[in-house]
C-alpha cells in the first residue's frame, strides 16, 4: 500500500479528529472531582491535568491499585472502574495547567473520549484507524483484541514487585487500557513512527501542535501525547 493510499484510508476512517482541530483541545470534560478546576482535553494529552495516577500512587489507607491487581489477577477492570477507584482513594495533585506530571488516569480518560468521539470501543479504534491501515499486523490491545498475525516471538514479561509476570495471563491488566496496554513489535513500531513523522497519519500542522513541549523533569519533556528524552543532562556531571 502506497503512502498516499495509507493516508487516504486513515483520513477516511477518522470522521471526528479531536487533535486536528486546535479549538477542540480546549473542550472541557464533565466534572470528575466535585468542586475542582475544569479539566480540558489538552490537559489530558500533555499530562497537565493534575489528576492522580491510580497505577503508581498509593492511598493514605488501604491497598494500592498495583497491589490489588497483582493479588487478584483474574479480575477484569474497565477504564471507568479505574477512574472510580482513583476518585475514591486519591486526590488531585494540582490545578490543571500548572505543572506536568504523568497520570495513567488521564490516559484512560482519553481512551473513553476516543470511544465517545468515534462511537467505537478503543481497541477497535486502534485496529481500524492505525494498525490495519499501516499494516501493523502484530500489534493489538492485550486483554481486548488479537493481532492479525501472531508474532513468532513471545510477549515480553513484566517485572513488578519482585514478580515475573506474563501479561497475557493477568486479566487484571485490562486496567492499563489506554495508558499502556498495547502489545507490538519493533517492526510495527517503526511503521508507526515513519507514518507519524511523514504525515501519513495526521497533518503536519497537527504534529507541530503535538510538539508544544512542557518540561516534566530534567531531560524529559511532554507534548500532546508525545514524550521527548534529552540524554545530555543525564550524562553531565554535577
Amino acid at each position: 500500500m502506497s503512502n498516499e493510499m495509507i493516508k487516504r484510508e486513515i483520513e477516511s476512517n477518522l470522521k471526528a479528529k479531536v487533535a486536528s482541530d486546535p479549538q477542540r483541545l480546549t473542550t472541557p470534560l464533565p466534572t470528575i472531582y466535585p468542586q475542582r478546576f475544569e479539566i480540558q482535553i489538552k490537559h489530558l494529552l500533555n499530562n497537565t491535568s493534575g489528576l492522580p495516577d491510580f497505577f503508581e500512587e498509593k492511598p493514605k489507607r488501604g491497598k494500592g491499585f498495583l497491589e490489588e491487581i497483582l493479588e487478584d489477577s483474574s479480575r477484569y477492570w474497565t477504564a471507568q472502574e479505574t477512574i472510580q477507584w482513583s476518585k475514591k482513594h486519591l486526590q488531585p495533585r494540582f490545578e490543571p495547567g500548572k505543572r506536568v506530571d504523568y497520570t495513567d488516569t488521564g490516559y484512560n480518560l482519553l481512551g473513553l473520549v476516543i470511544e465517545k468521539v468515534t462511537a467505537k470501543p478503543y481497541h477497535e479504534v486502534l485496529h481500524d484507524y492505525i494498525f490495519n491501515p499501516l499494516q501493523m499486523n502484530h500489534s493489538y490491545l492485550s486483554q481486548y483484541s488479537k493481532p492479525v498475525i501472531k508474532s513468532e516471538h513471545p510477549v515480553a514479561n513484566l517485572y513488578l514487585e519482585g514478580r515475573k509476570i506474563n501479561v497475557e495471563n493477568y486479566r487484571s491488566f485490562s486496567s492499563f487500557y489506554a495508558g499502556g496496554q498495547t502489545v507490538s513489535t519493533m517492526e510495527d513500531q517503526l511503521r508507526f513512527m515513519k507514518a507519524l513523522v511523514h504525515n501519513q497519519m495526521i497533518k503536519r500542522e497537527t504534529l507541530e501542535i503535538m510538539h508544544q513541549w512542557n518540561n516534566m523533569r530534567i531531560g524529559m519533556d511532554y507534548g500532546y501525547g508525545l514524550m521527548r528524552m534529552r540524554f545530555l543532562p543525564f550524562t553531565q556531571k554535577g
